[in-house]
């Protein structure tokens, strides 16, 4: 057993929130004393925290990883296949290579096998086979052919699982971000990436991720091979995080020890009558620009 307000701090735990005023407010007080007094049982608990992944147990989970990777392969495979079999190889052959093998490399490791046999078969006919080595030669081409296809999807496909495990990544670093009350909840992913993307091209730098260590690192964006110093240190991603929240102001304000700022200034239409709005952050017209979203004004 175990009570409701300690499950409910682990799972957001999980989910990257920490140091969140406004999480920490809601726990707090009788709200607090009421989860406490309540026991969830341990099924419960053993349940959720098994089913429930976050982000590091999904990308180390077998079942999905065979799952997408089956889904990537499969459409490969049968363009191979197809190309083998307009190339003269019969039915019998290929569903013997299906048959032999379970996994994707293990059969284009015996596809070459076969090739290579076809090959030594050739070289043992008496001369006038002509036509036997004219097919065994296009039967080589449509498998180089085939292997380039493979390799070029293959590539495409390791890049997109690269962009969405980044994408991922950065969700993760702004969960925990007090956000500046004149950005949108919509647009401030937007607006994040366009600071970014900004502070990057004044500092002359790159943001390389890495998806095996689900980390980012900054290179010099004219010699990727070189780490990017500033006033002769390096200057690490925590470090351009830090000045992309502070120079492009997208944090709450503190308020200078005051605990109710006063409001952002309405902004007033200069012809008579209209709604007022609130003023709007100065990254952000190109933020929602960019999303197809109306602006704010």
């Amino acid at each position: 057993m175990a009570n409701a307000l300690e499950f409910i701090k682990s799972i957001a735990a999980r989910a990257g929130i920490k140091d969140n005023q406004e999480f920490d407010l809601a726990l707090a007080g009788s709200a607090a004393d009421t989860l406490k007094a309540l026991e969830l049982p341990e099924s419960v608990i053993t349940q959720v925290n098994t089913n429930l992944m976050d982000f590091n147990t999904a990308k180390s989970n077998l079942d999905l990883k065979n799952h997408f990777n089956g889904m990537a392969f499969n459409g490969m495979e049968s363009s191979v296949f197809e190309l083998l079999k307009n190339s003269g190889w019969d039915d019998a052959e290929l569903e013997e290579i299906k048959a032999a093998s379970k996994s994707t490399g293990q059969r284009m490791a015996k596809i070459m096998e076969k090739y290579n046999s076809k090959m030594d078969d050739a070289k043992k006919h008496k001369p006038g086979s002509e036509e036997y080595v004219r097919k065994l030669s296009e039967a080589q081409k449509a498998l180089e052919d085939a292997k380039a296809k493979f390799e070029a999807e293959k590539f495409q496909i390791l890049e997109t699982q690269k962009a969405k495990q980044q994408n991922l990544w950065m969700r993760n670093q702004l969960a925990s971000v007090q956000w500046n009350d004149a950005i949108p909840e919509i647009a401030r992913e937007a607006t994040y990436n366009a600071a970014m993307s900004a502070q990057l091209s004044k500092l002359e730098a790159k943001l390389v991720f890495d998806p095996e260590t689900l980390s980012a690192r900054l290179v010099n964006a004219k010699d990727e091979t070189l780490p990017l110093v500033v006033s002769g240190k390096e200057f690490a991603f925590n470090d351009l995080h830090s000045v992309i929240l502070q120079e492009h102001k997208l944090m709450k304000e503190s308020g200078g020890g005051n605990p109710n700022p006063s409001p952002t200034p309405p902004f007033t239409p200069p012809s008579g009558g209209g709604s007022t709005q609130p003023k709007q952050h100065p990254m952000v017209a190109n933020a929602l620009a960019n999303l197809n979203i109306p602006s704010m004004g």
